[in-house]
């Protein structure tokens, strides 16, 4: 793992170089960082659709990554280089050798944080005594299984072309390359665990030092950058002041238990009217493609502020290859970029528009094309589910007061403060500002997702490009002495709901295992005597012994199918009928040319529980051979070979 990781790293580092000559060490690695990822995978995924997950494909997609840094034979790239990398290590020695009471305080305060950070991408995934995989995230109950039914797909299952882990036959379109690189990760040695703790540590690492560094570019302040973390990372509203009640009528009424067993989100309840939800907890904890995306659309954001002209071929061929890295990114930035271009053409003229913008666009448009074409032709998606006009995103309000209401509620005082802040900045940087409110106002009136709580993926564009501007408006006020009494008030208000829900998941409140020790067992047995491509029936559980195995279900779990998509109306009819030994059931498996049928504790209990019908397990074991067992787990063989 580490050698893929440092191959492909090294090898953007190199292509940063040619096109962000000014920049430095840190914002090439941070540059570098995602960008490898995303090559890796990508070039990872054309030749293991060919030749299949082996040494020699994964060898060939590393050498080709890793082949930009045959750049550094050339003397001027390799120089300039070395000078950046000479001028960061000095600057960071002359830090240590005099140190200050300030820079001791931070340096304390983003130890702590980095500690709080690392338990808490640790918490994410991770394996106990016994091999059984837990999450403490509860947020991340729905998304890991399917993120970890893509890997082994990929790295075990033989899973090419990629189908969806929830629906054999379906093209998988979801945005996968994340998990492909965990895949390879995987394939070279590294745990599921260990591979996903450290890309997410990795990938977040490089979005929190852009949101850093662009903050202090933006506002030339080096309180305001240091204010941006916690403000990003601990985003919330006023949920916290449902916080008192909780405590008032927890069973014990003691403040430390309830602290160590907090029962409820402070910013991602529908109960209480919160959906904004917490960055760190509900997209980075979860949305690994966005994991990806983030720091690739903060690079791309870094090469838009310079202007050059070099650096925007750059940033169109970041934009360009992210169609299957992340497509809410790739809509997000593409929309911005319009803007971008046109508030340009009103402000330049039509001439120093194209000027800057015609390479971004070209590289953009010869790039996401194919990925874009790959993802259409095919699929089994209903596009028309992913466009829709609707007013008020999640808070269910229909007219600009509840709207209000419902903004200003979930986000506390940082709309306000937003406001305040885009007065008092220049000119340059409020024209550059406004088009990323796109991303607010576009999914306030469309959805864009079968979901809509989904458009959250492009909202919070806009709140990480407002961060800075509302951390540069209270580092100005912490200047001045009347005022300076309001600033931490001013970040409380806008980060304890935050603070408690991410408290929440390092104190594991929400501890939920995803996969246990037998369950794993039997995803191992079922590998062996299945085929990449057999139909395997199964409840439609969100956690499964088959995705362990690498396999794909003929139907499972809905809430991915209806949020991707994907029309399965017809399957669930049919997978109820024949678990309950319906008179159909057998002309069913065969219509459907079933290979295998899954019986395990999630169908006796789904069955039952979910569709209110009988489970007829006589019905296999007086009909069909055993193929696999593992104690209660059961695999049926349906069909004599359809291969």
């Amino acid at each position: 793992m580490l050698l893929l990781f440092l191959f492909s790293t090294l090898g953007a580092l190199a292509l940063v170089g040619v096109f962000a000559r000014h920049w430095t060490l840190g914002e090439r690695l941070a540059a570098a960082i995602p960008l490898g990822n995303l090559t890796l995978g990508l070039l990872g995924l054309m030749l293991a659709s060919r030749l299949g997950m082996t040494p020699v494909a994964m060898g060939l997609a590393t050498v080709l990554s890793f082949s930009p840094a045959l750049l550094w034979m050339r003397p001027g790239p390799r120089k300039r280089l070395a000078r950046v990398a000479s001028i960061g290590l000095s600057r960071i020695q002359a830090r240590l050798q005099k140190p200050s009471l300030t820079g001791i305080g931070l340096a304390l305060w983003y130890g702590v944080l980095l500690s709080l950070l690392l338990r808490f991408f640790w918490g994410a995934c991770y394996a106990e005594s016994d091999g059984a995989l837990w999450t403490l995230n509860v947020a991340n109950l729905g998304d890991l299984p399917l993120h970890v039914g893509i890997i082994q797909g990929f790295a075990v299952g033989g899973n090419f072309p990629p189908e969806h882990p929830a629906m054999e036959g379906a093209k998988l379109t979801y945005p996968f390359i994340v998990d492909f690189t965990t895949a390879l990760y995987v394939r070279g040695g590294a745990s599921i665990p260990s591979a996903i703790f450290f890309q997410d540590a990795t990938l977040v690492g490089c979005t929190l030092y852009w949101l850093w560094r662009l903050t202090r570019l933006f506002t030339r302040d080096s309180v305001a950058a240091h204010l941006a973390l916690p403000l990003a990372l601990f985003s919330g509203g006023w949920g916290f002041l449902y916080f008192g009640g909780d405590w008032q009528s927890a069973p014990s009424g003691s403040l430390t238990e309830l602290l160590f067993h907090l029962p409820k989100s402070y910013t991602n309840d529908a109960e209480r009217g919160l959906r904004w939800g917490n960055m760190l907890c509900v997209l980075l904890g979860t949305q690994r493609s966005l994991v990806l995306g983030m720091p690739i659309a903060l690079t791309v954001v870094r090469l838009w502020w310079a202007g050059r002209r070099r650096g925007m071929w750059l940033a169109g061929l970041l934009v360009g290859l992210l169609p299957l890295g992340h497509v809410h990114t790739f809509a997000s930035l593409g929309g911005v970029a319009a803007l971008q271009a046109l508030t340009m053409i009103v402000r330049e003229g039509f001439g120093a528009a194209v000027k800057r913008w015609l390479p971004f666009f070209v590289i953009l448009g010869a790039f996401a094309l194919p990925s874009l074409a790959y993802m259409l032709v095919g699929s089994h998606t209903n596009t028309a589910q992913f466009a829709r006009f609707a007013l008020g995103w999640d808070g269910k309000a229909n007219d600009v007061p509840g709207w209000t209401r419902f903004w200003l509620f979930n986000t506390g005082p940082f709309i306000p403060l937003l406001v305040l802040g885009a007065g008092r900045v220049s000119r340059r940087w409020r024209v550059f500002y406004l088009p990323f409110l796109v991303c607010f106002f576009g999914p306030n009136v469309f959805q864009m997702a079968p979901w809509i709580w989904d458009n959250l993926k492009v909202l919070i564009y806009w709140y990480l490009l407002s961060v800075p501007l509302v951390a540069g408006l209270l580092a100005g006020w912490w200047r001045q002495k009347g005022v300076r009494i309001w600033v931490p008030l001013a970040v409380l208000c806008c980060t304890l709901a935050g603070v408690l829900d991410v408290w929440q998941v390092a104190t594991g409140s929400g501890k939920q295992q995803i996969y246990s020790a037998d369950e794993q067992r039997f995803g191992e047995a079922i590998l062996p005597v299945t085929q990449p491509k057999s139909r395997i029936l199964t409840s439609a559980a969100f956690t499964h012994p088959v995705y362990w195995a690498g396999r794909r279900t003929w139907l499972g779990y809905t809430g991915w199918l209806w949020s991707h998509g994907l029309d399965y109306g017809y399957r669930e009819e049919a997978l109820k009928k024949i678990y309950s030994g319906d008179p159909e059931a057998e002309a069913l498996l065969k219509k459907y040319e079933i290979d295998f049928v899954a019986v395990t504790p999630r169908e006796r209990g789904d069955i039952p529980n979910n569709y209110k019908l009988p489970f007829n397990e006589d019905f296999f074991r007086q009909r069909y051979p055993i193929a696999a067992r593992e104690g209660d787990y059961v695999l049926y063989k349906i069909t004599k070979s359809r291969f």
